[in-house]
């Protein structure tokens, strides 16, 4: 199970999604969204919340973990088990989502 089965969000984020006009926007946006606890980080606790959230918790907490691994084991550059504004950016950007 992959990521981006799980990066959409509610319908009322879209829509102010759609309004911000720079690229830079919408990934500071996006960021602050997967940020849950405000740290300026996104760490596998903010991943697995939002990710929960917007699945409506459909999926099993081992299969939620197996997503939340895979994605700091491919884009936390630093190895510090949370993703800064620059490697979330890139798995935004990535082809492999």
């Amino acid at each position: 199970m992959l990521f981006s089965h799980f990066a959409g969000a509610s319908p009322q984020a879209l829509t102010y999604f759609g309004t911000l006009d720079q690229a830079e926007e919408q990934y500071k946006f996006a960021f602050r969204l997967y940020d849950v606890d405000g740290d300026g980080f996104v760490g596998g606790t903010d991943l697995y919340n939002t990710l929960s959230a917007l699945s409506g918790r459909s999926h099993s907490d081992a299969q939620m973990e197996q997503v939340v691994h895979n994605t700091l084991l491919h884009f936390d550059e630093d190895g510090d088990n949370k993703l800064s504004m620059e490697e979330f950016k890139a798995l935004l950007a990535s082809s492999s989502l």
